[in-house]
Formats: C-alpha cells, structure tokens, sequence
C-alpha cells in the first residue's frame, strides 16, 4: 500500500482534528487553554512535511 500525498494530507487533518478535540475537552474540565499541546501539534506537522517533501524528492532522483 503506497502513501500519496492526498492520504498524508487526510492523516494529518485527522491528528488536528484529534489535537483540537482533546484541546476542548481539557478546556471544559479545567477552564484553561493549553496552547503548548497546538503547538507541538503545529512542529509536528511541520517535521512530518519536512519528511514527506525529503522523501519525495529523493525518490524522484
């Protein structure tokens, strides 16, 4: 099973929606924003399209 970039796009759509979520929830039991969990979401995301861009383009060449 090969990973296009539409399925990478969809799993990292998932993860924020998943991020978001648990942000939400733990805003609703502690009434505090912990904008530390979007962050590391957001440099994960980062790192991950930083592997995916890599990647590609080595298997180009």
């Amino acid at each position: 099973m090969t990973v296009t970039n539409g399925k990478i796009a969809l799993r990292v759509l998932g993860i924020l929606i998943g991020a978001i979520v648990g942000l939400l929830i733990v805003y609703e039991a502690k009434g505090t924003f912990d904008v530390s969990v979007l962050l590391g979401f957001v440099a994960g995301a980062l790192i991950f399209a930083l592997i995916n861009i890599i990647w590609v383009r080595v298997k180009r060449s």
